[in-house]
């Protein structure tokens, strides 16, 4: 169709329109504008509901990781810090033993230093025994010492301390009495020591540590129901159609009743908390473990009650596991790993002095 032959054809449309088709699809287009301006505007303000909820969950995930990471990093550097202090303690084990060992030689070497000295009296005429025993008993005291200081064995002190009184009463010595009575009073000192063995303690703490892994935890926790207060019945007997209608009330609210919880159920812990739950009760026990070995009374009571209040926050109380565990905590909360040792032995510088006597009353016999 060409050009031409449109325009007649217009021009006899145009009579047909009525007056007002022009206004009539101006508030069409208004219309439409309109509506589309409100569809655009309830998108844009869904879209930024819906952006706005999901950054604020998204913050508070990241911050609640953040927190998470640097508990976790924190306990790291306490794990690393009780690992040099164990790795410190075993360097001082090490150290002992080597002193222990160096003690050894040289009581080997005293020892053959004896055996020489034996040679030398039993060679010599009209040797003194009295001499002899006191020697021995001398040199038994100085084994007690170093059971007591280097090892820590004041049973085996007490031991040797008693056969040294052993020998001096063999001399029938009266003047040798007050060396007895130094002896006795040594003995008796080493007596009231505190009996309990730290290693004992310390050994038990490590067998507590390798089963904290399989202590079942309280990861659910519900909340306390909230229900009304009932009414009370009156005793007032002009009330007994009120107290009639509470009483049937109470029947029929308490017959079959769904209460609802008003408060959200605690969700299950993460992974995470799980692990620093058991971290925190295994750092307790190596803190208390290692305060036995010192001997610190008060950080080894302290760190047994914070391993013990981390299993009442954390822990099922109800599970056999856990109760067994705690009953186990409360044996070693009441052993007492303090242990003061004296600083000398008297007896031991008695015997020195009664050698010394007697090998000068010795020499003047000699010399007459």
């Amino acid at each position: 169709m060409t050009e031409p032959e449109l325009l007649p054809a217009q021009s006899d449309a145009a009579p047909n329109n009525p007056v007002h088709a022009k206004p009539r699809s101006r508030a069409l287009l208004w219309t439409i504008l309109a509506v589309n301006l409100l569809a655009v505007g309830v998108v844009a303000f869904a879209g930024y509901w819906f952006w706005a909820s999901h950054y604020q969950a998204l913050v508070q995930k990241v911050e609640t990781q953040q927190v998470a990471n640097v508990t976790v990093e924190a306990l790291k550097d306490s794990q690393a810090m009780l690992s040099a202090e164990q790795q410190t303690l075993l360097q001082s084990q090490q150290t002992a033993d080597n002193a222990v060992a160096n003690v050894q030689s040289t009581l080997q070497q005293q020892a053959q230093s004896i055996a020489q000295l034996q040679a030398q009296i039993a060679a010599l005429d009209n040797a003194s025994t009295a001499q002899w025993l006191v020697a021995e008993a001398e040199y038994l005291t100085r084994m007690a010492g170093r059971k007591l200081w280097l090892e820590g064995d004041h049973r085996t002190a007490i031991l040797l301390l008693q056969q040294a009184d052993k020998r001096i009463a063999e001399t029938a010595n009266p003047a040798l009495f007050p060396v007895r009575n130094s002896i006795a009073a040594d003995i008796q000192r080493l007596e009231q020591i505190n009996p309990v063995s730290t290693t004992s303690i310390a050994l038990s703490l490590s067998g507590l540590i390798s089963t904290v892994d399989n202590l079942p935890l309280n990861t659910l926790q519900l909340p306390e129901s909230t229900l009304p207060d009932a009414e009370g019945v009156s005793e007032d007997i002009s009330e007994w159609r009120q107290n009639l209608a509470k009483v049937w009330h109470a029947f029929k609210e308490g017959w079959i009743k769904v209460t609802p919880r008003h408060a959200p159920v605690e969700p299950i812990m993460s992974s995470a908390q799980m692990f620093l739950a058991k971290e925190r009760v295994k750092l307790s026990l190596m803190q208390a473990q290692s305060a036995a070995l010192k001997h610190q009374v008060t950080l080894y009571q302290q760190s047994l009650q914070q391993a013990v209040a981390a299993l009442v926050e954390h822990f099922d109380m109800e599970a056999h596991q856990v109760t067994q565990f705690l009953s186990a905590l409360a044996n070693l909360q009441s052993n007492n790993v303090e242990k003061a040792l004296p600083e000398a032995l008297n007896s031991q510088q008695a015997l020195e002095s009664a050698l010394k006597r007697m090998a000068n009353s010795r020499q003047g016999s000699q010399a007459l």
